[in-house]
């Protein structure tokens, strides 16, 4: 893979945000081509327990494709009454 200056070619950088109990945000490599479901799974995060997942601030299915620059923000289950 080559280093264009921006990155690895085949590869993309992703910001995820973990919205639970204060807020964590890190920034994962993937391949070209990966899903939310395999960030998730990549994260070591629970798809069972996730109870949100947003695509630069808008709702996204488990197999919506991401890009480069991409910010997911994951929300866990809400629990009260």
């Amino acid at each position: 893979m080559k280093n264009m200056g921006f990155g690895v070619l085949g590869m993309i950088d992703v910001e995820l945000r973990m919205m639970a109990a204060g807020k964590m945000t890190s920034t994962v490599s993937l391949e070209e081509g990966s899903t939310c479901s395999v960030l998730l799974d990549r994260s070591g995060i629970d798809r069972k327990r996730t109870l949100v997942v947003l695509l630069n601030g808008r709702y996204a299915e488990p197999d919506r494709e991401l890009r480069h620059g991409d910010v997911v923000s994951v929300f866990p289950p809400v629990a009260g009454g």
